[in-house]
């Protein structure tokens, strides 16, 4: 069988941590991600690409057509948002693609006939997920 192409978007995050010390405080702040457990997982049946949360805005695919080189695309911790305020609508009042509508038409155009296909790809995602051995 021929490894999953997978869009991985999110396991990304900025952070920022307070601290007070009686008088004094300190801020810290990074920048982590969990994408190469991912990519350590997936490894043997999936070829990921991979777009962390913040780069969302600008590098997820505008169309369904774009998404169509995917055989599936896993969302993680990514908000609404973050699809549908590209820097030229929140700065500019541009109007921008509809990267949800891109979705939307991605899931209903795709075909979901290759069952025995997909079912491998799903139990394995699953029990990434869950952290269990799930057999759909």
């Amino acid at each position: 069988m021929d490894k999953f192409k997978v869009l991985f978007c999110g396991e990304s995050w900025f952070f920022t941590t307070v601290e007070t010390k009686g008088f004094d405080q300190f801020t810290i702040g990074g920048y982590e991600t969990e994408i190469e457990r991912v990519r350590s997982y997936m490894k043997d049946f999936a070829e990921l690409d991979h777009i962390p949360a913040h780069l969302v805005p600008t590098e997820f695919p505008d169309t369904a057509e774009a998404l169509a080189k995917y055989d599936v695309v896993v969302i993680s911790d990514v908000g609404s948002n973050t699809f549908l305020l590209h820097p030229d609508t929140f700065f500019r009042s541009k109007t921008t693609a509809n990267k949800l509508q891109a979705i939307a038409d991605y899931v209903a155009a795709a075909e979901f006939c290759d069952w025995e296909y997909n079912k491998v790809l799903w139990s394995r995602l699953l029990s990434y997920i869950t952290g269990r051995n799930v057999q759909v």
